[in-house]
């Protein structure tokens, strides 16, 4: 007795999972864009706001706090992408929809992570002098909003 094993199922699993690891989520602020008060672009005030400026301006390290805590704490991220890749696997879905999925998952984190100093504040909850002096008040993030509200992602 003969038999022939069907492998064409795995083959194209094969294929889909490669389709997928080729391509990339990035996210933060990956797309450009100037401060209209600072003037300079989204990414370079948020890497001076993320590792401070010296005594005058601590660190305040939103991005790298969820990065953390995407490590520690990876169900959140899981549970909203999982039922998408299924679906790609599945032929019920595209991949860019999975990556869609991830890339807006990823910068509304970055989002939140940001909104979290202005809720909770942290030990560099204070602005320096100088800056509190051109807003009129004291809390981190909190001017135009701009910053919080351009974050982005790019598949690529």
């Amino acid at each position: 007795m003969k038999t022939h094993l069907d492998m064409s199922g795995i083959v194209e699993l094969e294929k889909k999972l490669a389709a997928l690891e080729s391509k990339q989520v990035d996210w933060g602020y990956v797309n450009g864009g100037v401060h209209s008060k600072a003037g300079i672009p989204y990414a370079s005030l948020a890497t001076m706001i993320e590792f401070g400026l010296g005594p005058g301006m601590p660190p305040r390290p939103a991005f790298r706090d969820h990065v953390e805590r995407l490590k520690s704490n990876y169900l959140r991220f899981e549970s909203s992408v999982k039922p998408f890749l299924s679906q790609y696997l599945e032929d019920k879905q595209s991949v860019h929809r999975v990556l869609d999925v991830a890339g807006t998952h990823l910068a509304n984190r970055y989002s939140e992570s940001m909104e979290y100093f202005i809720i909770n504040g942290s030990e560099n909850r204070n602005n320096k002098d100088s800056t509190v002096a051109i807003k009129g008040f004291d809390q981190p993030f909190v001017e135009t909003g701009e910053l919080i509200s351009h974050v982005d992602y790019r598949i690529h």
